[in-house]
């Protein structure tokens, strides 16, 4: 079976986001309270820790998924350091970052090609990475060799392999929803947790159809199936990019400030509208005017009031993950409510 293939390509991909946080974290400490020197030392070992060449060994080889459980006291174990200790607590929240974030690729990936390039990517943005380092070489020979053993034993894996490891893994993170403030920010994930998948595009088919047949086994009936699913294409994600990049990160507040400039235009036009037209109409028709629009305002918020508490119902059905939240940070998990916001292009 190909989830028996899915195990180096699932520690990779967790090793490579693991290093794309750390760094991201680090880089967002004061250099008084860390120096640089030491800032680079840690990042450093953390990426040699993670690719270390006898783990490595162990994990290429044909052989059964680990479990979650597994999963994560390995991952624990890589980030042991020398230079770097991270208690347990503050794992979890980290390991769930990386877990959503890897969730929200693969819902994109949809082929061999798709797989290469989402490898590709992230050793190369690793390697961005350790070029800020001293002595850069033994890290680019270390990453250099992961990128020769990924593709070495991925070569002759077909496209329904990739399939079926795509979905081993997905199956692995099935149980969780937990919201990240960077996916949901660039609209990849909902404000409860659910991954958003395009629903339109240019290659986008149904996910097929089904057939009936009859005792005889000829065909009796075919329907399409009414789901969105085959041909995924999202233009608009580069698979395997490191979304903690300082690229990235300037790239989301640069948006965030021109939503909020447009937002605060927006409100400033409409209201002068309003005060224009109230001017121009009888006072009491104005008075009722207002009393409508008040009315309006009342009845969403009831409305929002009782989405909201639907929403924390559902979220406090699926377990604690989702109430989890570190400090402040682009990179935070937050906590769920209200209804998932709508993907804009």
């Amino acid at each position: 079976m190909a989830s028996t293939y899915a195990l180096p390509f699932l520690i990779v991909s967790v090793g490579c986001e693991l290093n794309f946080i750390i760094e991201h974290r680090l880089r967002e400490v004061s250099s008084v309270t860390v120096p640089e020197k030491k800032k680079q030392e840690i990042v450093k070992d953390t990426i040699h820790a993670t690719f270390n060449p006898a783990l490595l060994s162990s994990v290429f080889q044909v052989q059964k998924l680990y479990s979650f459980e597994s999963l994560r006291k390995l991952v624990f174990a890589m980030v042991q350091a020398p230079s770097l200790r991270i208690n347990e607590e503050n794992f979890d929240k980290l390991f769930l970052i990386i877990c959503m974030t890897i969730k929200c690729q693969l819902v994109r990936c949809r082929n061999r090609n798709d797989f290469h390039t989402y490898c590709e990517n992230q050793l190369n943005d690793l390697l961005d990475i350790a070029a800020d380092l001293p002595d850069p070489e033994s890290t680019d020979v270390l990453v250099e060799s992961v990128r020769s053993r990924l593709f070495q034993f991925y070569d002759t894996l077909s496209n329904g392999g990739f399939s079926r490891i795509r979905y081993a893994v997905l199956n692995l993170f099935r149980m969780f929803q937990v919201p990240v403030s960077v996916l949901i920010e660039d609209g990849y994930q909902a404000s409860n947790g659910i991954m958003l998948a395009p629903t339109s595009g240019p290659s986008l088919e149904l996910l097929g159809s089904a057939v009936v047949y009859n005792v005889n086994g000829q065909e009796a009936r075919r329907y399409e199936l009414p789901i969105a699913g085959k041909r995924i294409e999202d233009r608009e994600l580069e698979l395997g990019r490191n979304r903690f990049s300082r690229e990235a990160v300037h790239r989301r507040q640069v948006q965030q400030e021109y939503m909020q400039t447009t937002l605060a235009a927006e409100r400033l036009a409409a209201s002068a509208s309003n005060k224009e037209l109230s001017n121009g109409m009888p006072r009491n028709y104005s008075n009722r005017s207002r009393q409508a629009a008040q009315f309006d305002r009342q009845e969403s918020r009831d409305v929002e009031s009782v989405a909201g508490s639907m929403f924390q119902r559902v979220d406090t059905e699926q377990g604690d993950a989702n109430s989890v939240g570190l400090d402040a940070s682009p990179v935070d998990l937050v906590e769920s409510n209200g209804a998932p916001p709508e993907r804009t292009s």
